[in-house]
């Protein structure tokens, strides 16, 4: 098997912002994604869900740019943008044709700088019923909530992005001002252009962006290491009246995303959750039909990864009985570790990897998330470490980290 190396260019300018590019020969669209170091996993007591709000008035206008513009900009080519915030990044992305770069990139630039800060109660009022909705309608957000929160104890990952109602009710503009300074700064951000990017594009970029200047610092979320040490199962059962289904999520802490064993995890999950050739799926739902579904995530984080194994319990069985069997499957997992099994779960891990990289738009993204998670040479060197597994190690990785005293638990019952 065999991933061909997605060649990139790279820039740093003198004020540490740095341009990455992608250059494909398609037809004229540009992606562009800049990701800033901000997002709540950054985010200190009195200011929970910061991040999130201010990604909120990043549409709102700045001083020489009106709200909505760059919607309305890009409206009239076919174009979009929006944005995103997690524990680890807020980022905004677009789609465009290059005869309109320059123009979106003076945008960006000015959004920057020069923020400016209109409907901030009105936005402010926006979250806050988005925080109290969801609380009130989404059993499995706050299920996620608690699994989070019961997982983590010291760890800013702890909290959910959207932040708590205390600190959404006391925020202030010189609170969220602040923040801006010190985090949207062209130091802590960095963007990836993908697609039709040539020579004007990339010098546009440039000469844009060199003219922000440095008022901040290069940020990086707190290390799990602040996390006391775990030795026993943490676990809850939450209820929810009318919710009609039995649902069970386990969760392992691991390691930073940029560890020597991300790469062994990474198919030691597969192996034990991701399809219906995996381990679980075959012993708690086939064998023993005590789960309709099992599924395996990856949260792949600059702290430590969180390698999460969730599944629907059957109507008719005891959902404290089926988390015990899955469990008791995890700390002894006879008939795990197969060649067979190996081999598929390689095959669909590569898979996943050539599709994943066949588009143009995704590779950017991509590109940015190993920047923010590790380092751009992971960007072709990590497909090739997945590839790279031995069979013979997977064992020992396994014994290290999927522990059944490492583990938290939840139950969401009606």
């Amino acid at each position: 098997m065999k991933i061909d190396s997605i060649p990139f260019g790279k820039i740093t300018l003198s004020n540490g912002f740095t341009i990455y590019y992608i250059e494909r020969p398609v037809p004229d669209v540009v992606y562009m994604y800049i990701f800033y170091r901000a997002g709540s996993g950054y985010e200190k007591e009195g200011v929970r869900g910061i991040s999130h709000f201010l990604e909120h008035l990043m549409f709102k206008g700045t001083r020489n740019y009106p709200k909505n513009y760059l919607e309305t900009l890009l409206s009239k080519y076919g174009g979009d943008s929006n944005a995103y915030t997690s524990w680890d990044s807020t980022v905004f992305y677009a789609q465009f044709p290059s005869c309109v770069a320059q123009k979106v990139f003076m945008y960006e630039r000015d959004r920057m700088e020069r923020l400016s800060f209109e409907d901030f109660d009105k936005e402010l009022a926006v979250v806050l019923d988005e925080k109290q909705l969801s609380e009130k309608t989404n059993p499995t957000g706050l299920f996620s909530e608690r699994l989070f929160y019961t997982t983590f104890l010291l760890h800013p990952y702890r909290y959910p992005v959207i932040g708590t109602e205390k600190d959404l009710l006391n925020m202030t503009e010189e609170k969220v001002y602040d923040y801006y300074n010190a985090f949207y700064s062209p130091e802590n951000a960095f963007m990836v252009l993908s697609g039709n990017v040539g020579p004007d594009v990339i010098d546009s970029a440039v000469k844009v962006f060199q003219e922000v200047k440095k008022r901040g610092t290069f940020h990086r979320v707190p290390s799990c290491d602040i996390e006391p040490a775990q030795n026993e199962t943490r676990s809850f059962v939450m209820k929810r009246k009318g919710f009609g289904t039995n649902v069970v999520s386990v969760v392992f802490k691991t390691v930073p995303f940029y560890h020597k064993d991300t790469p062994y995890l990474d198919v030691l999950s597969s192996m034990l959750g991701a399809s219906k050739n995996s381990y679980l799926y075959e012993k708690l739902v086939i064998k023993e039909g005590l789960f309709t579904s099992i599924n395996s995530e990856v949260y792949e984080t600059q702290a430590c990864t969180l390698h999460s194994i969730g599944g629907v319990v059957a109507k008719d069985k005891n959902p404290k009985r089926a988390v015990e069997r899955l469990m008791k499957y995890i700390e002894n997992p006879v008939g795990l570790f197969t060649k067979n099994r190996f081999k598929r779960t390689i095959f669909n891990v590569y898979a996943d990897l050539v599709y994943s990289r066949e588009s143009i738009r995704s590779q950017g993204e991509m590109l940015g998330e190993f920047v923010l998670l590790a380092k751009d040479s992971e960007f072709n060197d990590f497909p090739l470490k997945l590839l790279s597994v031995e069979f013979d190690k997977l064992k020992e990785v396994y014994s290290r980290y999927f522990k059944v005293d490492y583990a938290t638990y939840g139950i969401l019952t009606e």
